[in-house]
């Protein structure tokens, strides 16, 4: 929803505070300590727990307070015990790229 023309001046004034960083979460996790979402698509669904444990040790302590995580995925439910932990909620709208059966926001 945040593609729509109507906010396109808010993208454009904000433009600053995007990061783009192509590595790993806990390597990314080390670009900045102020994350205020971090969107992580479906890259969990192929991780072991240990990784996924790993990832989100190094990321969860650089978010801000209030801050969230989101990704999608191809599981029905939350897949492994450690995203279980974060209590996440289910995004009820549909995802409108067509390819993820669920998307999850802790």
């Amino acid at each position: 929803r945040y593609l729509q023309r109507k906010h396109f001046q808010t993208l454009r004034k904000f433009v600053g505070r995007v990061s783009l960083v192509h590595s790993s979460i806990a390597t990314a996790a080390c670009s900045r300590d102020d994350f205020t979402v971090a969107s992580l698509l479906d890259s969990m669904d192929w991780m072991s727990d240990e990784l996924i444990a790993q990832q989100l040790a190094a990321l969860l302590p650089r978010m801000c307070k209030g801050g969230h995580l989101f990704w999608r995925s191809f599981s029905h439910s939350v897949h492994s015990p450690v995203l279980a932990h974060l209590k996440p909620e289910l995004v009820p709208q549909y995802d409108r790229v067509g390819w993820y059966i669920t998307q999850w926001v802790a």
